[in-house]
């Protein structure tokens, strides 16, 4: 049993690490963005935000980031 608990934990625990989406290169994040499509994924990332602007006609924000 001691077996099949271990294998459970690092099955939890490769689960866990799927299913969160850390970024800290530009590259990385739009990399990902260009092969995960899906709706329901979630990422997060660390980088400098140099600026900020709202687009015309209420179309969305653009964001100019640099790796940090």
């Amino acid at each position: 049993m001691d077996l099949l608990d271990s294998i459970r934990q690092v099955v939890l625990r490769q689960k866990e690490e799927e299913i969160v989406n850390h970024f800290y290169t530009v590259v990385g994040f739009c990399e990902f963005a260009e092969t995960k499509t899906a709706a329901d994924v979630g990422v997060s990332g660390k980088w400098c935000c140099l600026s900020v602007e709202r687009l015309k006609t209420d179309n969305g924000t653009r964001v100019t980031a640099t790796d940090s």
